[in-house]
């Protein structure tokens, strides 16, 4: 937290694992800016089994990639977001805990994206505007998740393409709306 601002950790890079460790940003005098991790133009990645927190902007910061996938990892304290992406194709989280996010942009802050899908995961105890900020993403999949103990302005915001929604819990939440008449969400067993 020094207030020093973040370049990408990854440009341009592909067919990258990163697994087994915890990265973050502590808080400290100054500022944070920046992401834990931040892949510009990025090919094939896959995060798995790690631990990502922090006072910074999101956890997972993504710019023009593909087939950027997030297994079996937390993400945890960030003051934005849990993951941001614009301009993605193929963003996938699958079995990912994530928590104790205080943003401003939706837990999930996604533009321009398409082919993205949060599954199997637990999203738990966040303070944000909402759950999903999806604007311009064509083909978005949630299934799977428990969604509890959160504290949302709206749950929804998704313009112009719908997101699908299968089987997921949602318990214990506060939220003054679920979407508003300008948002699309198509809605399948969902409890």
């Amino acid at each position: 937290g020094l207030g020093i601002p973040a370049e990408p950790l990854f440009r341009s890079a592909s067919d990258v694992v990163l697994e087994g460790f915890t990265a973050g940003h502590s808080e400290g005098p100054g500022f944070c800016t920046g992401a834990v991790l931040n892949m510009q133009g990025c090919r094939n990645m896959s995060v798995s089994r790690c631990d990502l927190y922090g006072c910074g902007t999101h956890g997972l910061e993504l710019e023009r990639g593909q087939g950027i996938h997030t297994v079996d990892s937390t993400i945890r304290d960030c003051s934005y977001g849990a993951i941001s992406a614009g301009n993605c194709r193929d963003v996938l989280l699958d079995g990912c805990s994530i928590y104790g996010i205080e943003g401003v942009d939706g837990v999930f802050s996604l533009s321009a994206c398409r082919d993205c899908a949060l599954i199997n995961s637990v999203v738990r105890s966040n303070s944000s505007s909402s759950l999903l900020s999806l604007n311009s993403v064509k083909n978005f999949y949630m299934a799977g998740c428990e969604i509890s103990k959160n504290t949302f302005e709206g749950m929804f915001t998704c313009t112009p393409y719908p997101a699908v929604i299968e089987g997921c819990v949602f318990a214990d939440n506060t939220c003054s709306n679920w979407y508003q008449e300008n948002w699309k969400i198509r809605e399948r067993v969902v409890k």
